[in-house]
């Protein structure tokens, strides 16, 4: 990230984007609370649960029925914790009209906000995740809150898995069902390693998830192993 060097392998492969929807749901709700401040205090009861919600085979904490919760506490679920039921209460409070200029503004057609179909290249999708780092989209302020929400994701399955235990990383995961025989498991990440933080975001198609987890983390660890000795080979 310090240099804008990159490397692709198949960068034309396209991937349904799962839960990594949730970080564009992220950068489109700060995005309104710069010209909102009170959105993020905005309380919303949690009084149904939705006809549907994804599977997921990492399944973490989840909000309770018949709790109210504020808009940056369902933030922190969304991406802390993946919770869909999270994420369905805020799509009540996502404005509509930035959401689309979000994707427009990173070169993509404006896909429906519950179109668990829509496709992204792994390349194209880190654009995300570099506009957070550089602070060149959101606020200085709601990028480094953003970022702060990501570091606190808690799976550890693919990409933190292939790292040292001291390496703080910003990453989220998304799984997806093409069908029920082939899989999707993804996840991007920001890890600060010492002063030359590097953006890694690895999508895997496949019909067995921790094993597609296994080739993250191990790329990860390839990936980390190399950058760690960024001075012996540059």
């Amino acid at each position: 990230l310090s240099n804008n060097k990159w490397m692709y392998v198949n960068p034309q492969e396209t991937f349904q984007l799962g839960s990594l929807f949730k970080v564009v749901i992220l950068m489109t709700i700060l995005k309104s609370a710069e010209t909102d401040p009170g959105l993020l205090d905005y309380e919303i009861k949690f009084d149904k649960k939705p006809a549907y919600v994804p599977k997921q085979t990492y399944n973490s904490k989840t909000i309770e029925l018949g709790k109210k919760y504020k808009v940056s506490e369902l933030l922190h679920y969304m991406i802390a914790y993946s919770d869909n039921y999270a994420t369905d209460l805020l799509h009540t409070k996502v404005n509509l009209d930035v959401f689309g200029k979000v994707f427009s503004d990173f070169g993509f057609e404006v896909p429906d906000v519950h179109n668990l179909n829509f496709r992204v290249s792994a390349k194209n999708y880190s654009q995300f995740l570099i506009a957070l780092y550089n602070g060149h989209y959101l606020s200085i302020r709601s990028s480094e809150y953003a970022t702060s929400l990501l570091s606190e994701c808690v799976f550890n399955e693919g990409i933190v898995k292939g790292l040292p235990a001291t390496v703080k990383v910003a990453h989220k995961f998304g799984e997806a069902g093409v069908s029920r025989e082939v899989l999707e498991l993804h996840e991007s990440a920001i890890v600060y390693l010492n002063n030359n933080p590097y953006l890694l975001t690895v999508m895997t198609r496949g019909n067995n998830v921790p094993k597609m987890a296994d080739v993250i983390s191990n790329i990860a660890r390839m990936v980390y192993e190399k950058m760690a000795t960024k001075d012996q080979w540059m």
